[in-house]
């Protein structure tokens, strides 16, 4: 910002507070961005930089409104300031998360290699009733040739 005027102008960012805009949404009243000059004079000719940090222990999205208040009132007020800041937090349970795939994989293996050799079992072993109508249909087929002189092998 450019002091353009004749005048020395005292300013002071100051953060606006509104309602939160989702009623569900409770603000924790954590200070989250930080005006690093919020007061000072600007004299005629003089140019500033305005710095804000943000910092945040809590993850998510977070946002605010600033306002620049000087005395003089100033012939073109400054407008509204929009801060957005973001706050990740690093995943703690990867290690964690790895270790219980392994184990549900382990798991699904031992399943798998169980539920093939059951079916193995089941198509190579005939079940007892069909076992039990093969050994009649044998003997029924040597009963009925046996004059003939064939037999099943």
């Amino acid at each position: 910002m450019k002091n353009t005027g004749s005048t020395t102008v005292t300013y002071e960012w100051k953060k606006i507070i509104r309602g939160d805009y989702i009623p569900s949404k409770n603000s924790d009243g954590i200070q989250r961005f930080y005006c690093h000059y919020p007061r000072d004079i600007l004299k005629p000719g003089e140019s500033k930089t305005y710095i804000f940090s943000f910092r945040s222990e809590k993850p998510g999205m977070f946002n605010e409104e600033w306002e620049l208040l000087t005395e003089p009132q100033l012939l073109e007020t400054a407008p509204l300031l929009n801060l957005s800041g973001m706050a990740t937090k690093a995943d703690e349970y990867i290690e964690k998360r790895q270790q219980l795939n392994d184990v549900f994989g382990r798991e699904l293996d031992k399943k798998k290699t169980q539920a093939l050799s059951e079916v193995e079992a089941r198509a190579l072993t005939p079940p007892p009733e069909q076992v039990d109508a093969q050994t009649k249909l044998i003997e029924h087929f040597n009963a009925t040739n046996e004059h003939l002189g064939i037999i099943y092998s």
